[in-house]
């Protein structure tokens, strides 16, 4: 399986997709990520993966700027099947909102396993896609997220700031 990248700045940080023929299979933020996961691009990319991540790059760059709130990407993620649960109930916690590890746990009827679930979403290859930064501690706190706390509050700022602008005025 070959994997093919792209990489630019963003007004979040510096990003890198990485895809395979069949989808979206990582998405780094910051140098941090870049740096510790290089992909090896030994094959020239098919003009489809390319047109895959120039959407992926265009979606990412849309949500930056506060324009896009849903993704529709393929996605080429692998995890175990309690993983793959976390990330999909990820999926579903809408835009601008945000649900603590615990209510998360609770919602796939496994109440107490809130660090199970922090676990899974640690390794969570696509984030932003799957948006792991709308989970928060029980007391509201930002914690553990793979890109830095730093980029969590961004994240997160964005999607109110956005949510306040497209709100109506009353």
């Amino acid at each position: 399986m070959s994997l093919h990248s792209i990489s630019f700045e963003s007004p979040l940080a510096r990003i890198k997709i990485i895809a395979t023929d069949r989808g979206i299979a990582k998405v780094l933020l910051g140098a941090r990520q870049i740096d510790a996961q290089p992909c090896d691009e030994e094959t020239e990319a098919s003009p489809q993966v390319l047109r895959l991540l120039e959407r992926a790059q265009e979606q990412i760059f849309g949500y930056a700027q506060g324009e896009l709130r849903e993704f529709d990407l393929p996605l080429d993620i692998t995890g175990t099947a309690f993983q793959l649960a976390v990330w999909e109930a990820a999926r579903n916690i809408p835009y601008g909102r945000t649900c603590s590890y615990a209510d998360l746990a609770a919602e796939l009827g496994r109440p107490r396993a809130a660090r199970a679930i922090g676990g899974a979403l640690h390794v969570n290859p696509v984030p932003i896609v799957v948006p792991c930064h709308r989970i928060i501690g029980k007391d509201g706190r930002l914690v553990g997220f793979g890109s830095g706390l730093d980029v969590k509050a961004r994240l997160l700022s964005l999607e109110r700031e956005a949510v306040a602008q497209s709100a109506p005025d009353v």
